[in-house]
């Protein structure tokens, strides 16, 4: 979807004497008929900036959140689990977006401000992240929102803390994307074609997309000649140049331009165009598993709050970072909408006599 927006202006030089001529109103056309047409061509134009913004998940706070005074908050022994000398702090950049140095700042910063040993625990993929929790090897995680659906499911004392904020909002969109001189132009042309998903326990990189084609009655099983898990988004996108795939599923944070036609993946030499935004999906969210006393989790939680673009620690990692803007409380029902549409794809999921999914190497 391409987007052009018009400005008329008008240039009066009171020097030139020129003074421009009466305006007349065609005759017959009712005053109310004309701030209708001005109404309806006003909402035209504001829909086409609606490229990447489209989707399930309302994004933003009307109201912010007030910020915990940090200088109040302290972990003490009775805060953290028993007989610990540390919290141990679980992510992946493969999966949050984030760099280590970034994930290292902010594991940092808890322990600076809380007074009590953090450590990050680096984990590489969507399912070694699942499993350190599931097996108890970290004590709090950040967590993808598919991810934290699974987790949960095995882990029922897993606790919401926050969830991240990016550019100020609190919810991404989910993308195919085709090379730009790519002769697919509409999503029924996807049929017998080859696509590069991220992974099984991707949010925006699987589960949104396949989930979309599936209601516009594609069987993704049987319905691409080669189904294939590239591991990262970054991977998925560098399928696209190569020549391997012929879409890809991502997600917009990947994207440098935000107006959907001839953009650039990050870091990658070849131009993409959106084909479809497949629905808004809500950011990751840090999570305390329930070795965390309440009382600690809650001033965990508090900590992060007071981490905004607002504070010193809380700029450095934005402008580190370029998009890390802080973090907003949440429930479990932010993700009730990602927890039904990995019931309706899990239940399609079966054997299939169709195309078998092939997977990458392991990626950096």
């Amino acid at each position: 979807m391409a987007c052009f927006f018009g400005q008329a202006s008008s240039h009066i030089h009171p020097e030139s004497g020129y003074t421009p001529k009466k305006q007349h109103r065609p005759p017959g056309l009712p005053l109310p008929v004309m701030a209708l047409l001005l109404m309806l061509s006003t909402c035209l134009l504001l829909s086409c900036a609606d490229t990447l913004d489209a989707g399930r998940f309302p994004h933003g706070w009307d109201v912010p959140p007030a910020i915990p005074d940090i200088s109040k908050l302290h972990l003490g022994p009775s805060d953290v689990p028993p007989g610990a000398t540390e919290i141990r702090f679980g992510a992946s950049p493969t999966t949050s977006g984030l760099e280590p140095g970034i994930l290292s700042l902010i594991t940092a910063y808890l322990q600076e401000t809380l007074g009590f040993p953090f450590r990050l625990v680096l984990l590489d993929s969507y399912q070694e992240i699942i499993d350190a929790v599931v097996n108890g090897e970290v004590d709090m995680v950040n967590l993808a929102p598919l991810s934290y659906v699974l987790a949960l499911e095995r882990v029922p004392d897993l606790k919401i803390l926050v969830q991240k904020i990016v550019k100020g909002a609190t919810s991404y969109s989910s993308l195919l994307v085709v090379p730009y001189e790519s002769d697919i132009v509409h999503l029924g042309d996807l049929r017998g074609r080859r696509i590069s998903f991220v992974d099984e326990n991707s949010t925006s990189g699987f589960l949104f997309p396949y989930a979309a084609l599936m209601e516009m009655g594609m069987d993704p099983r049987t319905d691409f000649s080669k189904i294939r898990f590239a591991g990262s988004h970054e991977g998925a996108l560098s399928d696209l140049g190569m020549g391997i795939s012929d879409v890809a599923a991502t997600y917009s944070e990947m994207l440098q331009n935000d107006c959907g036609t001839g953009v650039f993946p990050k870091g990658k030499m070849v131009r993409i165009r959106v084909l479809g935004n497949t629905g808004r999906i809500p950011y990751d969210v840090v999570c305390a598993l329930g070795n965390i006393p309440p009382s600690g989790a809650a001033i965990i939680g508090n900590a992060l709050l007071a981490c905004n673009t607002q504070s010193s620690a809380g700029e450095l990692i934005y402008r580190l970072s370029g998009t890390l803007t802080g973090w907003v409380p949440v429930d479990d029902s932010t993700f009730d909408q990602v927890r039904a549409t990995y019931r309706l794809v899990h239940d399609n999921r079966k054997p299939s006599s169709g195309s078998r999914p092939t997977r990458a190497g392991r990626r950096p």
